[in-house]
């Protein structure tokens, strides 16, 4: 049996005329690898939206316990 729980994805980005913008999803009774596969699917979506002209990161959290930190981050730092 999978093991399946709740998980937060939380993107955040920086436009250098609006500072930093954050949104989170919540992905409900999922495995791990799922919860990961849709945070690669933000990050893609970020960085088609964004290209070169703005940092992002994408986070994985336990909803229930952020303050253990995230179990990843993806994160885009290249700028033109």
């Amino acid at each position: 049996m999978e093991h399946r729980k709740n998980y937060e994805i939380v993107s955040r980005f920086i436009s250098p005329s609006e500072g930093w913008k954050k949104n989170i999803i919540l992905v409900e009774n999922v495995t791990y690898e799922q919860a990961g596969r849709e945070a690669s699917r933000v990050a893609r979506e970020l960085d088609k939206a964004f290209g070169n002209s703005h940092f992002w990161t994408v986070d994985l959290y336990n909803p229930t316990d952020r303050e253990s930190g995230s179990y990843y981050q993806l994160f885009h730092g290249r700028l033109n």
